[in-house]
């Protein structure tokens, strides 16, 4: 069977790896040469959905009990909160590098909902979940501007430009893989069958992409 590789996060000098080992466990590799060898780096860590890296290169990864980092571009991990336990599906870091960590339910809501904010390098969290009445999240993304956006997984996007503290529903019923911004500031959503979303203005109006059909988009 091949094997299953779940998240990649590439930085300047290094490029980490998860693997899936079961429905429950992933591997870390990296390389240092762009890919040519790769070294398992965490033989066992709780399954990895992302990873996300800030100004500092500390990198994190998402996983199924909470999140881990590693200061050192992906060598050595830590768990970066050990009483922070939830199933964290989505991590985004603004650009004075708070770290928001969107989570998702598994097993009838025993791993926490909504999301969480960090100010200290995922030392310690505090929900932020205020106005987000379905607390699955699939997506989150920081913009340029310091405003946060997130996505769940029934289609809702909402937008918050205080820091988490208060969040506004934007769109409904749009079936979303993912939210990402590029360098010019122009936002996408991915959508599963509603083709590709497009933003000028931090989210206030959309149009639908017409490079390409309003299919199924995977990311």
């Amino acid at each position: 069977t091949s094997p299953v590789f779940q998240a990649i996060l590439a930085m300047k000098n290094s490029v980490v790896l998860t693997w899936l080992q079961s429905d429950s466990v992933s591997g870390l590799f990296r390389s240092l040469d762009n890919g040519h060898t790769w070294a398992l780096v965490f033989e066992r860590i709780p399954l990895v959905k992302c990873f996300s890296v800030d100004s500092n290169e500390i990198v994190y990864a998402g996983t199924a009990s909470g999140v881990y980092k590693s200061t050192d571009l992906g060598a050595h991990w830590v768990k970066a909160d050990s009483t922070f336990r939830p199933y964290v599906y989505t991590i985004a870091i603004t650009p004075s590098g708070d770290i928001f960590a969107g989570t998702f339910s598994t097993g009838g809501g025993l791993y926490g909902h909504g999301v969480y904010r960090s100010t200290n390098h995922g030392e310690t969290w505090e929900a932020y979940s205020n106005g987000i009445p379905d607390k699955d999240i699939v997506s989150l993304c920081a913009l340029k501007n310091g405003s946060v956006l997130l996505a769940t997984n029934i289609g809702n996007v909402f937008l918050s430009d205080d820091q988490g503290r208060r969040w506004n529903q934007i769109l409904r019923d749009i079936p979303l893989n993912t939210v990402i911004q590029n360098a010019h500031g122009e936002i996408f959503l991915a959508t599963r069958t509603r083709g590709v979303w497009q933003s000028s203005n931090n989210g206030s109006t959309w149009v639908i992409s017409n490079l390409i059909p309003a299919a199924t988009v995977l990311v």
